[in-house]
């Protein structure tokens, strides 16, 4: 597991990730980035 520390933030701040797929029948949603061309571009840097 990654951890993540936000020490810091300002207004408009979001953290998005890639979404949990496959947890949907524990009730847990997929959520994950509204942007995911964005994202994908992000993590590729």
């Amino acid at each position: 597991m990654i951890d993540l520390v936000v020490k810091s933030c300002g207004p408009m701040t979001a953290l998005q990730d890639r979404g949990r797929f496959g947890y949907q029948g524990f009730g847990v949603s997929p959520s994950g980035a509204m942007d995911r061309r964005a994202l994908a571009m992000a993590l590729h840097r």
